[in-house]
């Protein structure tokens, strides 16, 4: 699959992503110094993490934006 210079190298290009895909996933992931390669305790391991660092925030309260808004 070598092309002559100065043409249109797509097929090429093609090819080698393809080649060089990965489908493995994300890492395993480390909680507690153990190591965690299952789907299921890699996404748990995430959610908790993700959402230890966003905050609820209260809406109760809010104000009032007025007509025409």
């Amino acid at each position: 699959m070598v092309s002559k210079p100065g043409t249109n190298n797509k097929k090429l290009y093609s090819y080698v992503k393809c080649m060089k895909s990965d489908s493995s996933g994300a890492a395993p992931l480390k909680k507690d110094g153990t190591s965690h390669s299952d789907p299921s305790a890699k996404a748990e391991i995430l959610n908790s993490q993700f959402s230890s660092v966003f905050t609820e925030e209260d809406v109760t309260n809010l104000p009032s934006m007025g007509p025409g808004h």
